[in-house]
Protein backbone atom coordinates (compact mmCIF):
# COMPACT_ATOMS: atom_id res chain seq x y z
CA UNK A 1 0.00 0.00 0.00
CA UNK A 2 1.06 3.62 -0.78
CA UNK A 3 0.70 7.22 0.99
CA UNK A 4 -1.18 8.00 3.75
CA UNK A 5 -4.35 7.02 2.69
CA UNK A 6 -3.36 3.55 2.10
CA UNK A 7 -3.94 3.11 -1.69
CA UNK A 8 -2.84 0.15 -3.67
CA UNK A 9 0.02 0.78 -5.75
CA UNK A 10 -0.47 2.42 -9.02
CA UNK A 11 -0.51 -0.52 -10.99
CA UNK A 12 -2.49 -2.43 -9.17
CA UNK A 13 -4.96 0.37 -8.69
CA UNK A 14 -5.31 0.28 -12.56
CA UNK A 15 -5.97 -3.25 -13.23
CA UNK A 16 -8.85 -3.34 -10.37
CA UNK A 17 -10.72 -0.12 -11.96
CA UNK A 18 -10.43 -1.95 -15.32
CA UNK A 19 -12.08 -4.95 -13.80
CA UNK A 20 -15.08 -2.13 -12.14
CA UNK A 21 -18.19 -1.64 -13.78
CA UNK A 22 -19.21 1.80 -15.09
CA UNK A 23 -21.74 1.87 -11.89
CA UNK A 24 -18.54 1.43 -9.46
CA UNK A 25 -16.93 4.09 -11.51
CA UNK A 26 -19.33 6.25 -11.08
CA UNK A 27 -19.98 5.80 -7.48
CA UNK A 28 -16.19 6.36 -7.17
CA UNK A 29 -15.58 9.59 -8.80
CA UNK A 30 -18.87 11.33 -7.39
CA UNK A 31 -16.54 10.81 -4.07
CA UNK A 32 -14.09 13.12 -5.91
CA UNK A 33 -11.23 11.79 -3.32
CA UNK A 34 -11.73 8.73 -3.39
CA UNK A 35 -8.58 7.95 -1.37
CA UNK A 36 -9.74 10.35 1.59
CA UNK A 37 -12.75 8.68 1.83
CA UNK A 38 -10.88 4.89 2.71
CA UNK A 39 -10.96 3.72 -0.56
CA UNK A 40 -7.72 2.33 -2.21
CA UNK A 41 -8.25 4.15 -5.16
CA UNK A 42 -6.97 7.86 -6.43
CA UNK A 43 -9.20 10.49 -7.91
CA UNK A 44 -6.33 10.57 -10.66
CA UNK A 45 -6.90 6.91 -11.73
CA UNK A 46 -10.56 6.72 -11.67
CA UNK A 47 -10.63 9.66 -13.72
CA UNK A 48 -8.19 8.17 -16.31
CA UNK A 49 -10.10 4.81 -16.39
CA UNK A 50 -13.25 6.69 -17.07
CA UNK A 51 -11.25 8.64 -19.87
CA UNK A 52 -10.40 5.65 -21.14
CA UNK A 53 -13.80 4.00 -21.20
CA UNK A 54 -14.54 7.18 -22.71
CA UNK A 55 -17.82 7.33 -24.35
CA UNK A 56 -18.89 3.67 -23.47
CA UNK A 57 -19.21 5.28 -20.14
CA UNK A 58 -22.62 6.56 -21.22
CA UNK A 59 -23.49 3.44 -22.78
CA UNK A 60 -22.89 1.40 -19.84
CA UNK A 61 -25.08 3.21 -17.65
CA UNK A 62 -27.74 4.21 -19.74
CA UNK A 63 -27.18 7.51 -19.26
CA UNK A 64 -28.11 10.06 -22.63
CA UNK A 65 -25.04 11.20 -25.05
CA UNK A 66 -26.19 12.81 -27.59
CA UNK A 67 -25.18 16.29 -27.57
CA UNK A 68 -28.74 17.89 -26.49
CA UNK A 69 -29.17 15.52 -23.50
CA UNK A 70 -30.03 17.39 -20.94
CA UNK A 71 -28.29 17.04 -17.44
CA UNK A 72 -28.88 18.68 -13.88
CA UNK A 73 -25.95 19.86 -11.93
CA UNK A 74 -26.12 18.02 -8.69
CA UNK A 75 -25.16 20.80 -6.61
CA UNK A 76 -26.64 23.49 -8.17
CA UNK A 77 -29.91 22.21 -9.75
CA UNK A 78 -28.50 23.70 -12.75
CA UNK A 79 -30.02 22.10 -16.16
CA UNK A 80 -27.53 22.09 -19.22
CA UNK A 81 -27.70 20.24 -22.91
CA UNK A 82 -24.09 17.33 -22.54
CA UNK A 83 -22.78 19.88 -25.83
CA UNK A 84 -22.27 22.82 -23.08
CA UNK A 85 -20.71 21.03 -20.14
CA UNK A 86 -18.08 18.83 -22.31
CA UNK A 87 -16.91 22.17 -23.64
CA UNK A 88 -16.89 24.37 -20.55
CA UNK A 89 -13.42 22.75 -19.92
CA UNK A 90 -10.87 25.71 -19.72
CA UNK A 91 -8.55 23.30 -22.07
CA UNK A 92 -11.07 21.55 -24.79
CA UNK A 93 -8.61 18.75 -26.10
CA UNK A 94 -10.93 18.80 -29.21
CA UNK A 95 -13.69 20.82 -31.10
CA UNK A 96 -15.52 17.37 -31.97
CA UNK A 97 -18.33 16.57 -29.79
CA UNK A 98 -17.47 12.78 -29.28
CA UNK A 99 -13.71 13.73 -28.30
CA UNK A 100 -14.22 16.11 -25.75
CA UNK A 101 -17.05 14.36 -24.22
CA UNK A 102 -14.80 10.81 -23.84
CA UNK A 103 -12.21 13.55 -22.80
CA UNK A 104 -14.48 15.18 -19.91
CA UNK A 105 -16.51 11.87 -19.02
CA UNK A 106 -15.31 11.92 -15.68
CA UNK A 107 -16.51 15.34 -15.11
CA UNK A 108 -19.96 14.89 -16.09
CA UNK A 109 -20.38 11.41 -13.81
CA UNK A 110 -18.94 13.37 -10.62
CA UNK A 111 -21.20 16.69 -10.93
CA UNK A 112 -23.73 15.90 -13.60
CA UNK A 113 -26.95 13.41 -13.22
CA UNK A 114 -29.61 13.03 -16.61
CA UNK A 115 -32.36 15.56 -16.03
CA UNK A 116 -34.48 12.86 -16.85
CA UNK A 117 -33.62 10.72 -13.62
CA UNK A 118 -35.60 12.95 -11.67
CA UNK A 119 -38.88 13.92 -12.67
CA UNK A 120 -39.49 16.95 -9.97
CA UNK A 121 -37.38 18.86 -8.15
CA UNK A 122 -38.85 17.21 -4.29
CA UNK A 123 -36.95 13.92 -5.87
CA UNK A 124 -33.82 15.89 -6.88
CA UNK A 125 -33.25 17.52 -3.26
CA UNK A 126 -33.94 14.44 -1.80
CA UNK A 127 -31.25 13.19 -3.19
CA UNK A 128 -28.61 16.53 -3.58
CA UNK A 129 -25.58 15.80 -1.80
CA UNK A 130 -25.60 19.28 -0.48
CA UNK A 131 -28.74 18.53 1.08
CA UNK A 132 -29.13 15.43 2.25
CA UNK A 133 -26.25 12.47 2.51
CA UNK A 134 -28.01 9.81 0.69
CA UNK A 135 -26.13 8.42 -2.48
CA UNK A 136 -27.28 8.26 -6.13
CA UNK A 137 -26.68 4.36 -5.11
CA UNK A 138 -29.47 4.18 -2.54
CA UNK A 139 -31.54 6.11 -5.30
CA UNK A 140 -30.48 3.30 -7.71
CA UNK A 141 -31.23 0.55 -5.75
CA UNK A 142 -34.82 1.70 -4.50
CA UNK A 143 -35.41 2.55 -7.62
CA UNK A 144 -34.00 -1.05 -9.27
CA UNK A 145 -31.35 1.23 -11.18
CA UNK A 146 -34.17 3.04 -13.34
CA UNK A 147 -34.99 6.21 -14.30
CA UNK A 148 -38.75 7.32 -13.31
Amino acid sequence: MEDEFNLLPEEEQREKLKQMTAEELRRLISIGHPGEKGEPYSGFEVMEEIQRRGNQIFIDLNWPSTSDAIYKNKYTGSEEPLIDIVFSSCHPISDKFKEQRAAQSWAVLEHWWPKDLFKDDELFDEYNPRKNQTSLMVFMEKTNGEFK
